[in-house]
């Protein structure tokens, strides 16, 4: 309880939201996930302090409180009509197939639509659209595409199909902002360094990029993450010297970059968890890593529950989880920090086969490689390409030379691809071998002695499992 409140309150927060949104009703969610923290505490004290009392009561209380309120909002019943009559703002617009989706705020609540890329508004744009709502499809197997879910993890309710479609207004804003650095990296750079730039910036991933990173087992590192506000925290640091001016100057640049990088979930987490620090740093407590993730997860299923059903915030919160229980571990020697990546990796395959039908065994080989290259890489990418994207002469000139180190990675990649041709599917031994890894991570970072952390360790898959 004194080393990680907030990962015991993220527990049975999770086990409630899961439960709920599977059709359990309310009290027995809630009951379900004040369990689950109470065995934590259980499991993880090895001695009793005199003031234990007070403090099991909060987390309780507040595990209590925070569950409920999550779970009336599950199950909270949505009345709309048949048909729309609405302005609303375009808030998101994503390739989808051979279309676009694009997610509507309206006062009506959030919408999702599909159109020809032709006929996309631009994000940003104020439109008035007129139309029938819809529910969204359910997944009808396992592991299958559920529309539902990804879409509610994303605030959507309903599913609009227009009738008629004006666009009022442009983009304003930071959707200006967004719209505009956009145009001028694609207009302005060469492939590699365009979709690279593209995900640094605006968080948007260009295809062929992707499905490269994908192949590799590294299409994290093209998601707004802790790994991109870990390099833009290093930046800001060294331009400020410490004090209240270092911790302000450093939130400021954070959030704005995470408002131009559009919010994503794995982006706004770091992005807690980095302030949640500096706010313990400007009043003398600073919180552990692994207690500063805990604690962003909980604000963001606060702020929307079904976010727990989306792949990226769970992949994030897994892969941060087990980093910053870790962290002790990466700093010893680079032999402890390339263990520690073949751990983080059997620690997410589950998850990433179960999304994507598969993971490539070659992802053990290339991450290892793959964080220190890129920490190096990304900023250089950024200031090779800005006098290019700002039009300083011969800037596409230095761009373009910059694209043969690029190459380099991507012979690399493809080269360990070719060696370790095999790919691993979604199976139990493999959730088994992960939850019992997570297991030891957390039991360590809660601050049970190494004697002791195999019973939390082999307990721990059996809250996972109910999850599998």
């Amino acid at each position: 309880m004194a080393r990680t409140p907030a990962f015991i309150i993220l527990a049975g927060l999770c086990c409630s939201v899961f439960f709920c949104a599977r059709g359990a009703f309310i009290s027995v969610s809630v009951i379900a996930g004040i369990l689950i923290s109470c065995s934590w505490i259980l499991l993880c004290t090895e001695r009793i302090t005199p003031d234990w009392m007070p403090c099991l009561l909060i987390i309780l209380i507040l595990t209590l409180i925070i569950s409920l309120f999550c779970v009336l909002r599950i199950d909270r019943k949505i009345y709309l009509p048949s048909s729309l009559n609405t302005t609303g703002k375009i808030i998101m617009s994503r390739p989808w197939g051979k279309r676009s989706a694009i997610l509507l705020s309206t006062g009506h609540g959030k919408f999702v639509y599909y159109v020809n890329h032709s006929e996309a508004p631009p994000e940003g744009s104020k439109v008035k659209i007129d139309g029938a709502l819809f529910d969204f499809k359910r997944s009808d197997s396992a592991g299958g595409f559920d529309e539902y879910l990804y879409w509610r993890s994303k605030g959507a309710v309903k599913k609009i199909i227009p009738i008629r479609m004006e666009t009022l207004a442009g983009p304003s804003g930071i959707s200006y902002w967004r719209n505009f650095i956009r145009s001028r990296i694609a207009q302005n750079l060469p492939a590699r360094m365009s979709g690279y730039m593209l995900a640094l910036t605006v968080g948007e991933r260009d295809g062929a990029l992707a499905e490269l990173h994908r192949n590799a087992g590294t299409v994290h590192l093209l998601s707004i993450s802790g790994f991109h506000v870990g390099i833009l925290a290093a930046f800001v640091s060294m331009l400020f010297r410490r004090g209240i001016c270092r911790i302000v100057s450093l939130s400021v640049v954070l959030w704005l970059y995470i408002l131009l990088a559009g919010a994503p979930h794995g982006g706004v987490r770091a992005a807690l968890m980095l302030q949640i620090y500096l706010l313990g740093l400007l009043i003398g407590k600073p919180s552990s890593a692994f207690n500063s993730v805990s604690a962003a997860g909980v604000i963001l299923i606060i702020c929307n529950p079904w976010c727990f059903f989306d792949i990226g915030w769970r992949l994030s919160m897994i892969a941060a989880l087990f980093l910053s229980a870790a962290g002790t571990l990466i700093r010893r020697s680079w032999f402890s920090a390339l263990c520690v990546s073949l751990l983080l990796w059997l620690v997410t395959a589950p998850q990433v086969a179960w999304a994507f039908k598969e993971v490539p065994v070659a992802g053990i080989l290339i991450n290892a490689f793959a964080i220190p290259f890129f920490s190096l890489i990304f900023p250089a990418v950024f200031l090779f390409s800005l006098p290019s994207v700002i039009g300083i002469p011969f800037g596409y000139s230095i761009a373009e030379a910059f694209e043969y180190l690029l190459k380099i990675w991507e012979i690399f990649s493809q080269t360990a691809i070719r060696l370790f041709p095999w790919s691993i599917s979604y199976t139990f031994p493999l959730l088994l071998i992960s939850s019992v890894l997570m297991g030891i991570a957390a039991a360590y970072a809660s601050g049970v002695s190494r004697n002791k952390i195999l019973l939390p360790a082999a307990i721990f898959p059996l809250f996972l499992l109910l999850f599998a």
